[in-house]
């Protein structure tokens, strides 16, 4: 079974989901990097700027299934995945038929802003202004489609990593049981 992990951007996916994969054993997919895979550009910023968004958000669509058919994993999924209507709708039915276990890492919106301003990282900007002055209103705008998606909610706005992922399995021991 894959895990999931949602949320917007600076919530901490890609971290978070390095040292739980670390913990389980199992490898961790950033679908950002396998899209970025698709592209000659080297960063996703330059992807959307030579292409736009929306070619990101196809190759995103065109990604997501290969990597929800291969091995287990826990794959960090991109902030704006969920949003498209054909990708939450397949990540609802892996989630639906057990294939797929969905992590909501929820974040305060002054923490997110305060992580974008501290290392805004190669993050577009998804309104026109600065990624760390759009994430309040980008997060209201995606906060309804996470919460449908998840199956656990975490707070990422405190605690470490380590920490974060210690509570995790705690709470939800079945997430380090090899489900392949």
């Amino acid at each position: 079974m894959h895990i999931l992990l949602i949320g917007p951007r600076a919530s901490g996916k890609t971290t978070i989901g390095r040292e739980l994969a670390d913990r389980i054993n199992h490898p961790l997919i950033d679908l950002d990097d396998a899209v970025l895979d698709a592209f000659s550009e080297k960063s996703v910023s330059e992807v959307w700027e030579v292409h736009g968004e929306s070619a990101w958000r196809e190759a995103e669509l065109k990604t997501l299934p290969q990597v929800l058919q291969g091995k287990t994993a826990v794959i960090a999924l991109g902030g704006g995945t969920p949003v498209i209507p054909a990708a939450f709708d397949m990540i609802e039915d892996c989630r639906s038929n057990g294939q797929a276990r969905v992590i909501y890492l929820q974040c305060s919106v002054n923490e997110l802003t305060r992580r974008l301003k501290s290392e805004l990282g190669d993050r577009p900007s998804l309104t026109g202004i600065n990624p760390a002055d759009e994430i309040g209103q980008v997060l209201q705008l995606r906060e309804a489609i996470y919460l449908a998606l998840a199956d656990i909610v975490l707070d990422t706005t405190t605690n470490t990593p380590l920490q974060l992922t210690d509570q995790l399995l705690q709470d939800f021991p079945d997430l380090s049981v090899n489900h392949t």
